[in-house]
């Protein structure tokens, strides 16, 4: 069974005795859903003719004109009327929330977008361009600059900060101290500055570092190489230098050396020997000097050689020629002596001889000699002398 609700007698139709939907003539239609018989509306409302009924303002009005725009404002909104826009618009250090009561600003702001950014600050704060709000002394790591009016960000090593960026003082959690001469925060021992706010640190053996793959100095017990590194004994082909306590490069060719630049073990693999005399690892049979890590290997068929075009000694079989060279078989006008392993020169007269300095060929075409098997010389021939 349906139960009828009686109505206000001002209303024409509703859905409580309090909640009006229309009224009866001559009664009109209020916001809080009431009728009457007034065409003025509250605060906040105007009447609109043409539904006969009161319709709200516009949020930032207290009472408003039909076209929308306000014709006062109410102070507890911390409003005020703009007679350009016919708006209410927000006092100084207030702003609007799109609500009817506007907010204040942070602290310091004379105009503000919201509760964290400010656009102007009042008279003897600075606006900070980190955070956009307005201090009356700028935050740690910003200087005041009193010609803008704002805060503006130190140095990135500073923890305070003149206004020429000259760091006034340093924070220890950033692992950096002040350098007087500089007006720096550099790094402390053991940390390097990677041009970031916070120093990092440096390997653990490392005393002073530029990164973390270049040690300056060492800790106690640990060495420093030739590539910035901090050991705890020297590699191969390194010696401690008493005086640095670094590890120094050896000559090259030693494998292992002194303090005084005298090789005390070699390396077969760089194929040299160690000379007991000189305290040098000179090159092994078949290879020469070239001044580097490595003995280069002799010609072929050298045993002995200064070049890659000088040999000095031959294998056997092989003899010296005067051009420094190791052949099986000498050249022309020279015979292999077995003893010396080198080409000697024939007699004047022969083109090829024995090693008793016997002719055994004649050149009868240029030299127009040919051979006596008696005398084993090479005679001129007939119209020659």
């Amino acid at each position: 069974m349906t139960v009828s609700v009686q109505c206000p007698p001002s209303c024409a139709a509703c859905i409580s005795f309090s909640t009006c939907t229309s009224c009866n003539s001559g009664y009109y239609l209020q916001p809080d859903q009431t009728c009457s018989s007034s065409t003025s509306c509250s605060d906040r409302n105007i009447f609109n003719s043409g539904t006969q009924t009161c319709q709200s303002c516009p949020y930032d009005c207290l009472t408003c004109y039909s076209d929308n725009t306000c014709a006062s404002c109410s102070s507890s909104d911390n409003r005020q009327l703009d007679l350009a826009t016919r708006r209410c618009i927000p006092l100084s250090q207030y702003f609007d929330k799109q609500a009817t009561v506007c907010m204040a600003c942070p602290a310091n702001c004379l105009i503000c977008k919201s509760l964290t950014l400010c656009t102007v600050c009042v008279n003897g704060a600075f606006l900070s361009r980190v955070d956009n709000l307005c201090y009356t002394q700028c935050p740690a790591r910003q200087f005041a600059n009193s010609q803008t009016s704002t805060c503006q960000i130190c140095p990135y090593d500073c923890y305070a900060c003149s206004t020429h960026g000259q760091c006034l003082s340093c924070s220890a959690s950033d692992n950096r101290q002040l350098d007087s001469f500089s007006n720096r925060c550099i790094a402390m021992p053991k940390f390097f500055d990677n041009f970031t706010q916070i120093c990092v640190s440096c390997p653990s053996e490392c005393a002073i570092c530029s990164s973390l793959t270049r040690c300056s100095s060492c800790v106690s017990g640990f060495l420093l190489t030739s590539d910035y590194k901090c050991v705890g004994s020297c590699p191969p082909r390194f010696f401690i230098n008493p005086f640095t306590q670094q590890c120094q490069l050896c000559p090259y060719d030693c494998l292992t050396c002194n303090s005084d630049g005298l090789c005390l073990s070699c390396s077969p693999s760089d194929n040299r020997v160690l000379d007991s005399v000189t305290s040098r690892c000179i090159p092994t049979q078949n290879y020469f000097e070239s001044l580097t890590q490595v003995a280069t290997l002799c010609p072929s068929n050298c045993k002995s050689c200064k070049s890659s075009t000088f040999c000095i000694t031959c294998t056997s079989n092989f003899f010296l020629t005067t051009d420094n060279l190791c052949l099986d078989t000498c050249p022309a006008r020279y015979f292999g002596n077995n003893v010396t392993q080198k080409c000697q020169k024939c007699p004047i007269d022969c083109y090829s001889c024995n090693f008793k300095g016997e002719c055994t060929g004649c050149d009868s075409q240029n030299d127009h000699r040919s051979l006596s098997n008696v005398k084993l010389k090479c005679m001129p021939m007939l119209g020659y002398y």
